[in-house]
């Protein structure tokens, strides 16, 4: 069976949304993009209102450049240990200091600069992650990353990065932009575009929207058909994003609200501060926010697909599961057997999963994705990039290491 996805699919999504699949157009080749910054210690309050914990923290807010441009990043590590960083959801080849790096993780020596360089192929709302183990245990931290098309403006545009840290009694604390930019002004009478990014190990995040208009734009870095989310709530599992375009009424100033539902720490989070402001009234119209079309691959040769079947009893090792070459479909089956939820991680690439009788795919793509006990997934997938691979299925209690399914893409 081939498969060609309908670019305005729609489909039912958690009782009451819809959402297609779409293709980004092709933007002109502008100049190599140079970004500098650095890593480094520092304490920021905690969710819990009152403790400062050290973690890993960048120079800036976020990463902001332009998709389809050559990037050259180069970051300092002012720690006195090895940093570790990880991409999630980037389609690129990376390499460091002029090496090819193969997979999407790349180790940055400490005290000392390093050059990374990759062109993105995707517009849209990213992560990278910090990792760095030390004797007190391991810190870590997250940064938001925007590739940008130029093509469609908010009047305003917000990122929201929660990301945790666990101590010694494995609870985890949780901060928002790396501890620094937690205090929001939204302008009422604006159409307000939030990059929601869940940047945790281990934790559900649900995002809801009390007041407003709202409506989800897009899945992991790639544009849908806009829907309204039902009862305004979006579940984020580790390592997925949502970007939410939002719209705070003229005669609305208290009623807005962006909960996360961590339980009584939430107040510590964020906080935030409706402005009144005087202005014509919008005709929200879906032209205003609905985003390029996604560069996500959108033909799957189904019939002739390389197909790899694993569940929780399988062990794995250093060596590659399966090998495969470029450009053809994986059907990848990934089975829990276990009694708690599996989070998945994909290097590199997007994964359509799989309609429940296989004779299709859902019109959306996921670089991240969840796994409920005693049940199985689906994903089909391109192997667009050559080089070796992985994918990351972790459990959703502390400390328990994770399982890592590694691939190779052959010429």
């Amino acid at each position: 069976m081939s498969l060609e996805i309908s670019r305005r699919k729609i489909l039912k999504l958690s009782a009451l949304s819809a959402i297609s699949a779409v293709i980004l157009p092709n933007m002109a080749l502008a100049a190599i993009q140079e970004i500098s910054g650095s890593i480094s210690k520092d304490k920021r309050l905690s969710s819990d209102g009152k403790t400062h914990i050290e973690i890993l923290s960048y120079s800036s807010d976020l990463l902001s450049a332009n998709a389809q441009s050559p990037i050259i990043w180069t970051v300092g590590n002012t720690t006195e240990a090895d940093v570790t960083l990880h991409f999630q959801g980037l389609r690129a080849i990376l390499t460091l200091n002029g090496s090819r790096i193969h997979g999407s993780d790349i180790v940055l020596p400490a005290g000392k600069k390093s050059k990374i360089e990759f062109t993105p192929k995707d517009a849209g709302s990213f992560l990278v992650q910090f990792q760095q183990n030390t004797a007190s245990g391991m810190l870590s931290g997250a940064l938001p990353v925007r590739f940008n098309d130029n093509t469609l403006k908010f009047e305003q545009d917000v990122s929201i990065c929660i990301h945790d840290q666990f101590g010694i009694d494995n609870t985890p604390r949780y901060f928002v932009n790396m501890g620094k930019n937690t205090a929001f002004n939204f302008s009422q009478g604006a159409l307000i575009r939030f990059r929601l990014y869940n940047a945790t190990q281990i934790s559900l995040l649900p995002f809801v929207f009390t007041g407003g208009f709202v409506r989800v734009i897009a899945l992991d870095g790639h544009a849908i058909e806009p829907y309204e989310p039902f009862q305004s709530r979006i579940l984020l599992s580790p390592g997925q994003r949502a970007d939410v375009v939002a719209f705070i009424p003229q005669n609305q100033l208290q009623d807005f609200l962006i909960d996360t539902k961590l339980g009584a720490e939430n107040y510590a989070l964020f906080t935030a501060k409706i402005t009144q402001t005087l202005r014509e009234k919008i005709d929200l119209k879906p032209k205003l926010y609905t985003l390029p079309e996604s560069g996500a691959p959108i033909y799957y040769d189904l019939a002739g697909s390389e197909k790899y079947n694993w569940d929780t009893t399988k062990k794995l090792d250093s060596a590659a599961a399966f090998t495969v070459k470029k450009g053809r479909t994986v059907v990848l089956t990934l089975e829990n057997l276990e009694t708690t939820p599996l989070l998945v991680k994909f290097d590199a690439l997007v994964a359509r999963p799989l309609d429940n009788l296989d004779d299709g795919v859902k019109p959306y793509v996921r670089d991240a994705s969840f796994i409920k006990p005693k049940a199985k997934m689906k994903y089909a997938f391109i192997a667009e990039l050559e080089g070796e691979w992985k994918i990351t299925i972790s459990s959703l209690i502390p400390n328990v290491p994770p399982k890592v399914l590694t691939y190779k893409v052959i010429a």
